[in-house]
């Protein structure tokens, strides 16, 4: 309550007087919000909703119009910290959109730690294992451990603590190999039932992502 009277006190101020935007991002009780992107740290402190992992294929446009976007792009899926692909219709859609993943990247890059928390958390649904001597006692305040789980190591990814981490299932869903030996391409997915992989491609699903192989 005591926030929202805070907000409504500042909205209240903008509106009977003239305000710059430099003056509204320094005053302004909340995160100012000016990207799209910028709505997780509205996510991080308010705990809301966000949206972002959600992506919309939009719909055809139909025949005779001179524009048509229509074709693979990329979408920012918070939950994984990462950039997926799907096949857009043409028109429609929602704005977590990009012509590329790195468009998608520079628009919505992930925190330091966005990586780090990917390839210690796949395969299970436990939050981050501290492991290893390294800061002991901020080791044991976050419940770590001395042994990691079965398929799992203790990885110094982190300057301030060990993880255990599965990055061998990582890098194999990440950076994977095709069979025929040829180059896989740019475009995850997570499921290939999107069918986001090009026509002259075929979609590899593995654990965690699924990938596309030149035929």
């Amino acid at each position: 309550m005591f926030l929202k009277i805070i907000i409504f006190l500042f909205l209240n101020k903008i509106q009977t007087k003239n305000i710059t935007l430099e003056e509204a991002k320094r005053t302004s009780p909340i995160p100012f919000i000016e990207s799209f992107c910028d709505l997780a740290f509205l996510k991080f402190i308010y705990g809301m909703r966000d949206f972002r992992k959600h992506y919309d294929k939009g719909y055809d446009c139909g025949e005779g119009l001179e524009i048509n976007n229509s074709g693979i792009k990329w979408y920012y899926d918070d939950e994984l910290v990462m950039c997926l692909s799907f096949v857009y219709k043409g028109c429609g859609g929602n704005e977590n959109r990009f012509n590329s993943a790195l468009e998608c990247l520079g628009a919505c890059r992930p925190a330091d730690d966005g990586n780090i928390r990917l390839e210690c958390t796949i395969g299970k649904e436990e939050k981050l294992i501290p492991c290893g001597d390294r800061h002991a006692i901020e080791r044991s305040y976050h419940g770590g451990v001395d042994e990691c789980p079965p398929g799992y190591r203790c990885s110094s990814v982190s300057i301030a603590m060990d993880y255990c981490c599965n990055r061998d299932l990582y890098y194999k869903n990440t950076q994977p190999k095709c069979k025929n030996g040829k180059k896989a391409l740019e475009y995850f997915g997570k499921f290939c039932e999107e069918e986001f992989c090009p026509l002259d491609s075929n979609c590899i699903q593995l654990e965690l992502f699924a990938h596309c192989c030149p035929k």
